[in-house]
């Protein structure tokens, strides 16, 4: 151990033999970096201190006013391995480490020299490649190469890098005299003069430049006034055929009214007569414009009408049926069958035609719709194919009766009340019918049908 208690030379006169033991101690001391198992007493800003108490690993450090003493290296003595130390901590041995473990400089020789492994734990050098070369992974090392030259001019239907020229695989420069339109056109191009005339306005069937006019070979003008679909029909060219026309039927028993379906639109009614001879006569209503007819009493004997009205149409959103029935005895006074509503054509307002019969008396008479599926008008339809009756009405009044157990929904979709004036009956399809949601009059019951 050389550790002293301080660098300073007493201050009581010394002779020469005691000023030598005191500069002898602290010579021997900062020789030996103030070796010893504890700290030297009184430290100061940069001292060094070999720690010897951890025999045989000695630890150099250093003394700081801020941090007191850092570890800077330790050294076994039993070994001669060294072990430095950053920010305090140990940055391992050095002593055991051997030559090959590191990489020497003098490996490379040359400005851009790469170092990689050609081998486990075995550093190589893969010296500067030729300006422009890429490097790239060979079968075992990396090696320099040269950039390979892109394809070109492949192929028509390859993609391809093309060059400019007039080759089959070449592209053409976008300033290229060919593509001019005010080159001198060559010999054989297409001029009026030069066109046979057998692909000039050729048969229907066969494809050919055409000129424009009227023949049956020309073509129309873009603006040609024929194509105008505002043009006034020409006299008689809308015939019944050319109608989208619906059926509707009723029938009424002597002294009541009833509403004919299609009103304004209709043809004229068919009617047939059951029974004793009857009149029947047109009525009008106070309430709007209707097409109703009258069923007058003559005398005491009863009868009947069915009448059949064909009428213009373009909706048949619900096919309505009405019955006009006694209250007490339920008897069948009149009935109505169409696939319009009764106000259509008959003014088309639902709340001043909200049914066909306006004449019934509410004291003695009740008035029933029946809202039929589609799948009970089918069967009614076939029931009358096959029981050959005329219409649905005849069907109904034979084979089937009104359920009053069954209870059914009114009607809730919009349907058709009328046609919009100025309407273009040669093109049915394009007239756009007024249509309505009805709301259920109060006095009209919704039940359902059975066959019997």
């Amino acid at each position: 151990m050389s550790q002293v208690t301080n660098y300073t030379i007493p201050g009581s006169p010394l002779n020469m033999m005691q000023l030598a033991a005191s500069l002898n101690a602290m010579f021997a001391a900062s020789v030996s970096a103030n070796r010893g198992a504890s700290a030297p007493a009184n430290p100061f800003e940069g001292m060094l201190w070999w720690d010897t108490s951890a025999d045989p690993v000695e630890t150099l450090k250093r003394y700081t006013v801020v941090a007191g003493w850092v570890n800077l290296a330790d050294v076994d003595i039993s070994t001669g391995t060294v072990s430095f130390y950053r920010a305090g901590v140990a940055l391992g041995t050095m002593a055991v480490e051997a030559a090959t473990d590191y990489i020497k400089n003098t490996l490379m020789t040359t400005q851009g020299d790469i170092i990689y492994a050609s081998a486990a734990n075995t550093p190589a050098r893969l010296g500067k490649g030729t300006t422009g070369y890429f490097l790239k992974q060979g079968a075992a090392a990396p090696e320099w190469a040269a950039v390979p030259s892109p394809p070109s001019d492949g192929s028509a239907a390859t993609p391809s890098l093309r060059t400019l020229g007039t080759g089959a695989a070449q592209a053409c420069a976008g300033n290229d005299a060919r593509l001019s339109n005010t080159r001198t056109p060559t010999d054989g191009s297409v001029t009026s003069a030069k066109v046979s005339s057998t692909i000039k306005d050729a048969a229907a069937t066969t494809a050919s430049m055409r000129t424009l006019g009227v023949g049956a070979n020309q073509a129309c003008a873009g603006n040609d006034a024929r194509l105008n679909d505002d043009r006034t029909p020409a006299a008689a060219s809308v015939s019944q055929s050319k109608l989208k026309t619906s059926q509707g039927t009723v029938t009424v028993s002597g002294g009541n009214v009833v509403i004919l379906p299609g009103g304004e639109y209709g043809f004229m009614p068919t009617i047939q007569c059951t029974g004793f001879p009857q009149t029947l006569r047109f009525v009008g209503s106070s309430s709007s414009y209707v097409l109703a007819l009258k069923a007058d009493i003559d005398g005491e004997n009863s009868g009947s009408f069915s009448i059949k009205q064909r009428y213009v149409t373009s909706s048949g959103e619900v096919n309505w049926l009405f019955v006009l029935r006694d209250k007490k005895t339920k008897k069948i006074l009149a009935s109505w069958q169409a696939p319009d509503h009764p106000c259509m054509g008959n003014g088309g307002d639902p709340v001043l035609v909200p049914h066909p019969f306006p004449k019934y008396d509410s004291k003695i008479q009740e008035i029933i719709c029946v809202n039929l599926s589609t799948n009970e008008l089918a069967e009614i339809e076939n029931t009358a194919k096959s029981k050959n009756c005329q219409n649905l009405l005849e069907t109904i009044h034979k084979y089937y009766v009104i359920d009053d157990r069954s209870i059914r929904s009114w009607p809730t979709v919009a349907v058709t009340v009328g046609l919009p004036e100025n309407h273009d009956w040669q093109h049915p399809e394009r007239i756009k019918p007024i249509k309505k949601q009805i709301f259920q009059p109060v006095d009209v019951l919704c039940r359902g049908l059975r066959k019997l």
